[in-house]
């Protein structure tokens, strides 16, 4: 690990002189650019900028993307640093350098910004290939700048800063906080272990030790209990400032709407949201079916929350699927799907982008960010060695792949927002899974019932948890206009969030959600959660797609030009150009119909499942 970090500094240092190089050459660009501005009067299009204006903003953004690649790789090299050590006190000082430049430049790119915006979005001089990364910049002007930059402008210099300066080291508590955390716990051999926060959140995941995961869950909501005070004072700081930015939008149609301007930043409608909401709500009872059965399976009248994401008891798929079996599941499964994936993965094996050694990961359990500057990507993961590991790590690399592919494009396009990064890991882990589970029905019956647990697993998880905690968050932004909210009254809506979507299926509610995911603390986004639902049921289309191709080459041409064209899309444009096509050609991602069309693919191993343990109840039922 010492080694770890030594490269990591030394990458840090490197890549830093190289940021500031580019970043002194994008100011000068910046001041030409605004001085052309000034004095060009010649329109050809009336109220837009010209076709030799819009040439140089081409240059001076090109030039902004290369800072921007910079800071991206600079600060995924932060991130690395505190998951190895999250007690290094240097790497506050780090991040809060490159974020002070990055605001610097920020502001030298707000002109551009400002002249790209006379252009609309559909506008017919941003389309075909030679205008695709304009029309990237153009949809980042339009969503992707943070809440600070969007502030009417006499308070826009000091909301940046705010944000930069007080935000970035506050968020970063949440990691300290954690850091702290350490529970006595149990094991089925009767072992007593210490155990990390991180350590913790992987055992919940992942482990197939009943005892662990029992004993881990009620250690761990002991001790959020006893800290729960200072996380509520930590969440209503934050989304008490989140809330504020956006009501000082300068945006009138977005001030004040939490919702207007979470969506805005991640290209995605609100129709759409409201159609993929809507039709969950409707088929709620088919997805709490995921947790149900599994509960029918263990002989118990609800499930524990300690065992949402347990392993099947007695299962196949379990020890031993370490890196060499999960790069060879890759290679035969993707094989058939995605070799473009497949590369990619052994790729990111040879040139050491990949650490899934034990590691403290006192921030959580793994994660993916680009590193654009490098033409890498960093992939960080604390995950066992079983199928649901293996799962979790393909999602991770899907993210990967998404970046690795879009370093073809330019630097506008690599600036997607999360909706995309989640749909790219989902794809690939539906189809990881799906691929396994048909070799397993291929072979026997006994394999195959795992693989559908772990099928049931991500239903409930990515549908009716990851639901929930959106329902939460949003219930928190609510009520955070008006008053500050105590850990008790932040318990109360976290339980009532989840039974709305969980019902009776399970004993108890995880309480402390908010406690224990940085999702809720993350800096530059309103909500990190509805983008795993949309993901994970785009993914089932996509899975469908793939099937019908039946054709590797096929498959990887097809997803090749979906991510490639992920960083000048919006999510709808996405969506109608490569996912609502074939059978599916007409649906609009903005009605139900498409989305009772991903709910009816996602739930098919429900129906699976449910005739497998009827088949296995009466063997059963037969046996003296």
């Amino acid at each position: 690990m010492q080694e770890r970090l030594r490269s990591a500094a030394d990458d840090f240092e490197i890549l830093s002189r190289a940021f500031e190089l580019a970043a002194v050459a994008f100011e000068a660009a910046t001041r030409v650019a605004a001085d052309f501005r000034s004095s060009n009067g010649a329109e050809e299009f009336p109220g837009e900028p010209s076709e030799a204006h819009l040439r140089l903003l081409e240059e001076a953004l090109e030039l902004y993307g290369k800072t921007t690649d910079g800071a991206t790789t600079l600060m995924t090299l932060v991130r690395e640093r505190l998951a190895l050590n999250a007690s290094d006190g240097s790497i506050a000082s780090a991040r809060s350098r490159v974020a002070k430049r990055v605001r610097r430049l920020e502001a030298c790119a707000k002109p551009l910004f400002e002249v790209l915006c006379e252009l609309p979005v559909d506008s017919p001089r941003l389309r075909g290939e030679a205008r695709r990364a304009l029309r990237a910049w153009r949809l980042r002007a339009e969503s992707s700048r943070s809440a600070a930059h969007r502030v009417a402008p006499p308070l826009e210099e000091f909301a940046t800063s705010l944000s930069s300066d007080v935000f970035e080291p506050l968020l970063a508590l949440h990691t300290h906080l954690t850091s702290t955390c350490s529970i006595e716990v149990s094991t089925a051999e009767g072992h007593e272990r210490s155990q990390s926060f991180g350590t913790s959140v992987a055992v919940l995941k992942s482990s197939d030790d009943p005892v662990l995961r029992r004993t881990t869950f009620e250690a761990m909501n002991s001790w959020m209990a006893s800290h729960a005070s200072s996380f509520a004072d930590l969440l209503n700081a934050v989304t008490g400032f989140r809330v504020k930015l956006v009501e000082a939008d300068a945006n009138v149609r977005l001030a004040g709407d939490i919702y207007g301007a979470a969506l805005l930043a991640q290209r995605t409608e609100r129709e759409i949201f409201v159609a993929m909401s809507e039709a969950l709500d409707e088929r709620i009872e088919d997805v709490r079916e995921a947790v149900r059965l599994r509960s029918r399976r263990l002989g118990v009248r609800a499930m524990r929350v300690a065992h949402l994401l347990c392993p099947l008891p007695e299962r196949r798929w379990g020890p031993g699927r370490g890196p060499e079996v999960m790069r060879a599941d890759i290679a035969r499964v993707f094989g058939r799907t995605d070799p473009g994936f497949a590369a990619f993965v052994e790729e990111a094996h040879e040139k050491g982008w990949i650490n899934a050694q034990t590691l403290p990961m006192k921030a959580g359990g793994g994660w993916c960010d680009n590193m654009p500057a490098a033409g890498a990507v960093r992939i960080i993961a604390n995950t066992f060695p079983n199928a649901a590991g293996e799962a979790q790590m393909t999602h991770l690399l899907g993210a990967g792949h998404l970046h690795r592919v879009l370093q073809r494009r330019s630097a506008g396009d690599r600036l997607v927002p999360l909706s995309m990064i989640e749909l790219a890991g989902n794809v690939y882990e539906t189809l990881l899974v799906r691929g396994l589970a048909e070799e397993a029905s291929d072979a026997a019956t006994r394999d195959e019932e795992p693989l559908l647990w772990l099928m049931m697993q991500r239903i409930s998880n990515l549908l009716l948890a990851v639901s929930a905690r959106h329902r939460l968050l949003a219930h928190i932004y609510r009520e955070r206009r008006d008053r500050v909210l105590s850990a008790a009254e932040l318990n109360a809506l976290s339980d009532e969030s989840w039974r709305h979507y969980f019902g009776d299926s399970t004993l108890e509610t995880d309480r402390y959600v908010w406690v224990h995911k940085p999702h809720f603390y993350r800096q530059g986004t309103l909500f990190y959660d509805w983008q795993y639902v949309l993901g994970f049921l785009v993914s089932n289309l996509v899975a469908r797609r793939l099937r019908d191709l039946e054709d590797p080459e096929a498959g990887r041409r097809a997803l090749e030009a979906m991510w490639l064209d992920a960083g000048s899309s919006t999510m709808r444009e996405l969506l109608v150009r490569h996912v609502a096509v074939e059978k599916l050609s007409g649906l609009d991602p903005r009605s139900r119909a498409f989305w009772h069309e991903a709910l009816d693919e996602a739930l098919l191993p429900v129906a699976r499942y449910r005739m497998l343990l009827d088949e296995r109840e009466a063997r059963t039922k037969h046996v003296p």
